[in-house]
């Protein structure tokens, strides 16, 4: 494949991902307002609000030099194209490698984490190319195998709940987004999860009893309600990009196809959380221990859960599947980096994150040539 191929590869991979992940940052950049206070005053959210640009002329700023940054490296990707054509396979892939690290250099399209997200995107992309939607055989059992996503999931729901600290703070921060009442800041989240708070023989009272099991419907209605936005414009974006002769012929169709697939994942998604912050209150009611002496039971917390996630994602569509696989796969390695690479952040964007951006663009760009 050549870079030209491996080019509009990367376009037609990557830009819908960073489109509208671009959009959608862009669009709170436009939102994000000063709050006007009871006494006409104008007050800001919090000092962290204030430093960062608001309106529209930021959003639309911030939108085109992130979309101008990604374009650069896909038209220099097409430009490599004549180095590549020709050349034996070895030295065409150390070309693509070393070419598209060198933009990454140059351009810097996206942080280190975007970086690992789509090189596990194209290695699953790649996994289940000419593949049968039912082929579960080695290597595409990695994304499709509910064995091999249960072990995935046992690995990403430890962390979370008992490793929490070790977990990228805008990750968690992700799962509070949709987690009512109970957690709203990250400290309430570690509060229960934190490797610290695990050392405990017993779960935090606050996490069991019939108390909290009655406003679980509540928690999780707003929860849905939070949730719907988000999947549908994940769901809507692609039918205006690549659907639009079916939306013209047939409209009524296609709303009933993408509302019913909507639906579906909202409700996955919500069920997620709840699966994972739940079971000491379950586990203490089903077994009749009072609320302030429910033994913790790290394994059993673990393998449960990841028996219910991994069910629930078996609900999904094959190739929404693998999309949830290939997710969960980024973050489970995003925890892996940020504790084996010295002092590689989330938060900053210094040297250290720019060559690891550089080496997993590469790596996204070889694959995605394959």
């Amino acid at each position: 494949m050549t870079s030209s191929t491996t080019a509009s590869t990367l376009l037609n991979t990557v830009g819908p991902f960073l489109l509208f992940s671009n959009t959608w940052s862009s669009l709170r950049i436009f939102l994000r307002r000063k709050n006007t206070d009871t006494t006409g005053t104008t007050t800001l959210m919090s000092n962290k609000t204030q430093q960062r640009p608001a309106g529209t002329i930021p959003a639309i700023r911030i939108f085109f030099e992130r979309a101008v940054r990604f374009l650069a490296v896909i038209l220099g990707l097409r430009l490599t194209n004549g180095l590549t054509s020709g050349r034996s396979p070895p030295i065409r892939k150390v070309l693509i490698f070393s070419s598209a690290s060198i933009l990454h250099y140059l351009f810097q399209p996206y942080h280190w984490t975007l970086s690992l997200y789509f090189s596990l995107r194209a290695t699953g992309l790649n996994l289940v190319r000419n593949r049968t939607v039912i082929d579960r055989s080695w290597p595409v059992a990695l994304v499709r195998h509910p064995l091999c996503i249960f072990i995935l999931h046992c690995f990403h729901n430890f962390f979370l709940t008992h490793c929490a600290d070790l977990v990228s703070p805008h990750y968690v921060r992700l799962w509070l987004q949709v987690l009512p009442i109970k957690y709203t800041k990250l400290h309430s989240w570690l509060k229960d999860f934190s490797r610290d708070s695990c050392q405990t023989q017993h779960y935090r009272s606050e996490q069991c009893g019939a108390a909290r099991l009655a406003i679980l419907p509540k928690r999780m209605a707003v929860s849905l309600k939070r949730q719907l936005p988000l999947v549908a414009a994940t769901f809507v974006l692609p039918v205006v990009l690549f659907k639009r002769g079916k939306l013209m012929q047939s409209p009524l169709v296609l709303f009933w196809d993408v509302a019913v697939k909507i639906v579906r994942s909202s409700l996955v998604l919500t069920a997620l959380p709840f699966l994972l912050t739940e079971f000491p209150c379950f586990w203490g009611l089903a077994t009749g221990q009072p609320k302030d002496s429910t033994v913790r039971r790290p394994m059993l917390h673990t393998f449960c859960v990841s028996l219910l996630s991994t069910g629930v994602f078996l609900l999904e569509p094959v190739n929404r599947l693998r999309m949830l696989v290939v997710y969960t796969y980024w973050r489970v390695s995003e925890v892996v980096m940020l504790n084996t690479i010295e002092g590689l952040s989330t938060d900053a964007d210094g040297p250290i994150e720019q060559r690891v951006a550089e080496v997993l663009t590469g790596l996204t760009a070889l694959v995605s040539s394959i």
